[in-house]
């Protein structure tokens, strides 16, 4: 008689939460969920570039600048940063390279690309570099024309006149996975 009494036991607690479970499930069924469904920029764009450096023409064609600048670099969208800042269109920006100086430089920054036609993107770079005469730190901001495939790219920086500066035009070469 125990036995009969704890398989029915146990019969009534299996039906009474089937029967919670049902009737819960059938409220969620009947309530209306709010989704919000954000369109992604291309699926594509999520992947980093790796940046395989560049080379660089200088105005001053006698001062002796190194005119190829290997380096390694990456540059991935964070939505933190865009959250951050409001901006859309946003990179951050991290590598090391040998300078027009024939000197080491690290840097790390961010991109701003706010016009686009097509594989065009125009916009601001914005970073912290090591290893030029000046500073331990200087900080740059110079235009940038970037021109991307799907997996290919080059960004296109202009670097003005200053003093002791030659202004020159850099282009680095990346590739995406």
């Amino acid at each position: 008689m125990k036995q009969h009494w704890t398989a029915s036991a146990g019969s009534i607690v299996l039906l009474a939460s089937l029967f919670i479970t049902n009737s819960t499930a059938q409220k969620l069924v009947n309530t209306p969920v709010n989704i919000e469904v954000k369109a992604r920029n291309e699926a594509v764009s999520e992947n980093p570039w790796v940046v395989l450096g560049g080379v660089a023409h200088h105005s001053c064609r006698t001062c002796g600048f190194r005119e190829d600048n290997p380096g390694l670099a990456l540059q991935w969208q964070s939505p933190w940063f865009a959250e951050l800042t409001g901006l859309e269109n946003t990179r951050l920006t991290a590598g090391a390279y040998i300078n027009s100086n024939n000197r080491n430089s690290v840097f790390a920054g961010a991109q701003w690309l706010p016009y686009s036609y097509g594989p065009l993107k125009l916009g601001l770079q914005a970073v912290l570099i090591t290893g030029y005469k000046e500073a331990v730190i200087t900080p740059v901001l110079l235009p940038l024309v970037s021109v991307e495939t799907q997996h290919v790219g080059v960004d296109l920086y202009a670097v003005p006149k200053m003093a002791k500066v030659s202004a020159a035009l850099f282009a680095t070469f990346k590739v995406r996975f």
